[in-house]
């Protein structure tokens, strides 16, 4: 009769501490909080609400301007990653789940930013450029540009007109070489057509450390083996380049590319230099620029697609002068 007794209060007693341990945690407050309250599109921003031990939290979002809470996520997490696919500012809450109760937290705001320029910046495709492409004077009017900023160690930088998805485009940029990032022997500095995950078309000034080397190159890139160089691709020299033509100034060239489906123009200053075909390159490609190795200013850009409505737009002049017919 004793040990019944004693293993009823047992009992009793386990029953009232885990009644007391619910009603302290049903009583907290759950607090949600964004590591940063900013942050760039395409990129996550991690959200935490405070933590109880086999709770289950579903996330709700609410973008700005709407009215309706949207689930986002059901988890056994007190974390949520979130990312957005444009400029917006989200409200963020959650609703806590355990032992058949709930509780619902504060509500937080967060922003996604498109921090880039009016020319340049994400691709169509969602692409991000490289965080140390400057795009700050990347803005209405003459003057603008962007700059591929210098670095203490060899890394490639690219940045997409946000504009450009096709099979017929032209893209054009001045490039003015600031300087070697890292200690590459064969610095590079140009344009791109491109779908990174697949192809890349690089047309670049090989103008070496030095910055007088005349060497032009097309290389192609496949996709295999995570993206293979077919170098040392098509070198074109003898063109009058010299990027320190006068000692201690500095001196831009023009690059630029046309595009009419398989078929490639290249030209430097203007001038036609190399027609290429790419018989399989048959899929739509965005544009960019691209450096290796280099700091370097883009400016006076410009990128047209072609208008197929129209058979004198600005692209259909610049093919027919680059091909003469």
């Amino acid at each position: 009769m004793k040990k019944t007794i004693k293993k009823s209060m047992t009992f009793v007693t386990m029953l009232l501490l885990t009644l007391i341990l619910f009603a302290c945690q049903s009583g907290n407050d759950v607090e949600i909080v964004a590591h940063t309250e900013q942050n760039l599109v395409h990129e996550y921003i991690m959200i935490k609400a405070t933590e109880f031990e086999g709770a289950k939290y579903d996330w709700f979002i609410k973008e700005e301007g709407t009215d309706e809470w949207v689930l986002e996520k059901e988890a056994w997490t007190n974390k949520l990653y979130y990312s957005a696919h444009h400029q917006a500012k989200y409200d963020v809450k959650t609703e806590m789940f355990i032992k058949g109760n709930y509780q619902s937290s504060n509500v937080i705001t967060i922003e996604f930013i498109e921090n880039y320029g009016e020319t340049f910046g994400m691709s169509p495709l969602g692409n991000r450029p490289s965080r140390n492409v400057d795009f700050t004077h990347d803005v209405l009017g003459d003057e603008k540009y962007i700059i591929h900023g210098s670095a203490n160690k060899t890394q490639d930088e690219f940045a997409f007109f946000k504009a450009i998805y096709g099979t017929r485009y032209v893209i054009s940029a001045q490039i003015d070489i600031l300087g070697i990032n890292g200690s590459d022997p064969f610095p590079k500095s140009g344009l791109v057509a491109a779908q990174f995950s697949d192809r890349l078309v690089y047309f670049a000034f090989d103008a070496r450390p030095t910055f007088d080397y005349n060497d032009v190159i097309v290389v192609n890139r496949s996709g295999d083996d995570g993206g293979k160089w077919e170098w040392p691709g098509t070198l074109t020299t003898g063109i009058d380049i010299d990027f320190r033509r006068i000692e201690g100034q500095r001196t831009k060239h023009r690059l630029t590319v046309i595009r009419d489906l398989t078929t490639f123009y290249f030209l430097v200053d203007d001038q036609l230099v190399l027609t290429k075909q790419f018989p399989d390159l048959t899929f739509d490609t965005v544009a960019g620029t691209y450096t290796m190795a280099q700091s370097a200013i883009f400016s006076n850009y410009y990128a047209y697609m072609d208008d197929p409505d129209s058979s004198n737009d600005v692209y259909d002049q610049m093919l027919i002068e680059a091909r003469g017919y």
